[in-house]
This record gives C-alpha cells, structure tokens and sequence, in this order.
C-alpha cells in the first residue's frame, strides 16, 4: 500500500468517526426533545437509530485492522489510528446511553408523571454540548477545547445530583412516583455518562496532539469507563 493510498484509507476511517458522532448527537437531541413533550414516538427513532451506530463501528474495526495488516503505521498514523477506534467505542458507549434514555422515557407510565423540570433540558443539553464539542476538538486537534470539555464533566455531574436529590424529594411526597422517578434517575444517570464519555474523547485528544493525556486530576464524578 503507498503513502497516498494509506492516507486515503485513513481520511475514510476519519470519516466514519465523523458520521457515527453525528449520528449519535442525533440520538441524544431526540432523548432531550422526548423527555421535554413526553413524545414516544421522537424516542423510538433515537432507539432505532442505535444500529447504524453499531454497524459504522463495525465498519470502522474493520478498516482499521485492515489498514495494520497492509502496512505497518509509523508512530504517530498509529497513534491517530488507535485513538480513533478508541474515540469510536466511546461514540457506541454514548449511543447506547442515548437509547437507554430514550427507553426509560417509553416505560415511564403516562399517568402521573413527574413534570421534568428546567434542570433536566440543562443536564441534556450540557452532555450533548461536551459530546459535540469533544468531536470538534477531535476534527480540529484542539487541545484547548479538548482541555474545556474535560474541566465542564463537573458540572454535568453536579446538576446531575440536584436532578436526584428532586427525584428523591418527588418520590417522598408520594410514593406512588417510585416507578416513574426509577426511570427517570437512570436516565439523568445516562446523560452523566455521556458528559464521562465526552471527556474519554478529549483525554484522546489531547493524547493524539501531545503524546501524554493530560497530567491532572479528573473532575469530581467522572469516570474512564
């Protein structure tokens, strides 16, 4: 394989990183409208969507391995490859966490629901923020972004608590609401591990530009699964 052919195959492996994030943002645009209009059918389309993500990942897999075994890869295309398959198990780990969303969403019962307040579209927004703001740090090697994205996990598990501590409060007051506040604490609880998968993306970058990832102490709740 030539130089220019290698470059190719890697531009393609970049490429399908770049449609299976995006697909995955989708996904978890469609929780955060589902959760917010109680729209059931908005949350079987991010469901549905779950499987091109998985397939693309499969591709991705594919493609890398067949780019190692036609040529070995100097330092730093091995390094790019692998942080690219890494950042592609995060993007099917995000997506999986925006299906399971979207699932908790359909068994909450229709009757007396626990009206989500402002704090959860924030929580949503938060994690979607930091997922698409870690893949464009990605695109653009931007160790600073990548560097904000890692200092705001924080925050996203911060309000992800104040979300629980609500939910615990609702379910004091009314114990018929354990059902409906089970479904929705593990939702908040996804949307945290997006934000944790966001920042497993920014610690690659930051690796892909520098070599080393990034020599301080997580934020407070997150968590290299």
């Amino acid at each position: 394989m030539t130089r220019s052919s290698f470059d190719r195959e890697l531009q393609t492996l970049t490429r399908l990183v770049s449609e299976m994030g995006g697909i995955a943002e989708a996904q978890i645009a469609l929780s955060i409208t589902a959760l917010e209009t109680k729209d059931i059918e908005v949350a079987e389309r991010a469901v549905a969507m779950d499987a091109r993500v998985d397939l693309i990942e499969r591709e991705i897999d594919q493609a890398a391995f067949r780019l190692m075994a036609l040529q070995q890869p100097l330092a730093g295309d091995l390094r790019e490859m692998l942080v690219l398959i890494q950042v592609a198990s995060s993007i099917e780990r995000v997506a999986d966490h925006a299906k399971n969303i979207a699932r908790r969403i359909i068994k909450i019962p229709q009757e007396r629901r626990i009206i989500p307040s402002g704090a959860w579209k924030e929580l949503g927004t938060l994690a979607l923020t930091s997922f698409h703001d870690a893949l464009d740090a990605l695109v653009q090697r931007d160790v600073e972004k990548a560097l904000q994205v890692w200092r705001n996990d924080g925050t996203i598990d911060i309000l992800c608590d104040a979300i629980s501590e609500q939910l615990l409060g609702a379910v004091e007051q009314e114990a018929r609401l354990v059902r409906n506040a089970a479904h929705l604490l593990f939702a908040a609880k996804n949307y945290e591990r997006i934000g944790d998968q966001a920042t497993n993306i920014a610690e690659r970058v930051v690796f892909l530009v520098q070599g080393t990832f990034p020599d301080l102490i997580r934020p407070r709740g997150a968590d290299s699964v």
